[in-house]
């Protein structure tokens, strides 16, 4: 076991590696399963000794405490961009005049991006504030992002 669970947030879920292979992103929450749960995202390095919570992804401070505690089952880009990770994860947040439903229960699980420093500093929080992936249908509960690559070219 890399990182420990803790009495808040007892399930440790949804791990992915980043595209170095330094640093493995998962979920903290309340339960296992998504739905209903209280969940944030955390960023680790493998030894388990840097554990970085990804507040800023999950708008910790911007949005309600129930919203910014609803950001679920992480996964990394197999590949650095522009000096970034990039992660996608659920969260149930509103979103402007798109998504403004805030009761609870009727919370739509949507996908989201945020961009990770590619390389950390310990103790601080490398996520950038992330941005709601357009096209998705708003009545719809998205499961766990996935990444699909450009193949490469005849050239390598």
């Amino acid at each position: 076991m890399i990182v420990a669970n803790d009495a808040a947030r007892p399930a440790v879920v949804f791990p992915t590696w980043s595209p170095d292979s330094k640093w493995i992103a998962f979920g903290r929450a309340t339960q296992a399963r998504t739905r209903g749960a209280q969940g944030e995202l955390w960023l680790t390095d493998t030894s388990g000794t840097q554990q970085i919570q990804l507040a800023q992804a999950c708008g910790v401070g911007e949005l309600s405490a129930d919203q910014s505690s609803a950001c679920y089952e992480p996964t990394f880009m197999p590949e650095e961009r522009g000096g970034y990770f990039w992660l996608v994860f659920v969260s149930e947040r509103v979103y402007g005049n798109t998504l403004t439903d805030i009761v609870v229960a009727s919370r739509r699980k949507q996908l989201w991006v945020t961009a990770i420093d590619a390389s950390p500093d310990a103790g601080v929080d490398p996520s950038r504030p992330a941005f709601w992936l357009p096209g998705q249908e708003l009545n719809n509960q998205n499961m766990r992002g996935a990444w699909a690559l450009d193949p490469p070219d005849a050239a390598g």
